[in-house]
């Protein structure tokens, strides 16, 4: 954590004071994959993420992006997990908070439109539950990990604009866990502006 603290700090050192920056926040829909998915199958709709971005360049942009992924399930299927079969009605969640650099490459479509691509890298802090009668595990872990993404950026009024766009989170497994890999699909609003 203290690497990731001074690589934030000369990454923000060596900005320009006029350059251009965007902040955001968005709504994310998730869809569980790889392992994920066998313990829980259904799709989050419980999901915030927010990014901020500074131009270092007219089509290139660094920054950060945090969020909060809920995946939520209740289930009587049997459960193979850590060596063990369980039975009966269980209740599993999974809740995963992402800090992630970033770095995007935009393309001009139109005066008011950009597409754009990038990639994210950093750590995911997962918690996982199961409760299965008085039966509980908890296990909490930091992640390694990165995410592709790719979207849209539409002009809707002078300084505010709409994003949409895919981010594929891909969480390198640590000390025997699953891998907690997912898909996020997010749509959100953004300002534009510059420091001075």
């Amino acid at each position: 954590m203290k690497h990731l603290r001074t690589l934030i700090f000369v990454l923000f050192l060596y900005l320009p004071l006029s350059a251009q920056y965007i902040v955001g926040i968005n709504y994310d829909i998730s869809v569980p994959g790889g392992e994920l998915k066998d313990f829980i199958s259904e799709t989050s709709l419980l999901g915030f993420s927010s990014a901020g971005r500074v131009y270092v360049d007219k089509n290139k942009s660094v920054g950060l992006n945090i969020g909060w992924t809920r995946f939520l399930q209740t289930s009587d299927e049997p459960l193979y997990h850590d060596g063990k079969w369980y039975y009966g009605v269980q209740q599993r969640s999974v809740y995963i908070m992402p800090f992630l650099l970033n770095f995007h490459y935009y393309f001009n479509v139109t005066k008011d439109t950009r597409l754009f691509a990038g990639v994210n890298a950093g750590f995911y802090y997962v918690i996982q539950k199961f409760k299965l009668n008085k039966e509980k595990l908890l296990d909490n872990t930091l992640h390694p990990g990165f995410a592709p993404d790719a979207g849209i950026i539409q002009t809707l009024s002078s300084g505010v604009r709409g994003i949409l766009g895919v981010r594929y989170n891909y969480v390198i497994p640590v000390r025997n866990s699953a891998n907690f890999n997912y898909w996020n699909f997010y749509i959100g609003f953004v300002i534009q502006t510059s420091y001075f």
